[in-house]
């Protein structure tokens, strides 16, 4: 893994919404290199959204019950 890919990765968490953009578009790069079909990859991608929003929608309901997130 290239050293600058590696620090950008390491960083993520500051700011969500770009963070997402970076590993969808860093695993679909990867998947490519790997041989995947635009197929395969679509799903991985929809996989990786669902799984941010659920993230997002679990750390909403805990700041509402006042739990640490």
């Amino acid at each position: 893994m290239e050293e600058s890919r590696l620090q950008k990765l390491m960083a993520l968490g500051a700011d969500p919404p770009n963070d997402l953009k970076f590993i969808v578009r860093d695993v679909k790069g990867e998947l490519r290199r790997r041989g995947l079909t635009e197929s395969q990859i679509e799903g991985v991608e929809i996989s990786v959204n669902i799984a941010f929003r659920l993230g997002e929608k679990n750390a909403a309901m805990k700041i509402a019950r006042g739990e640490e997130v």
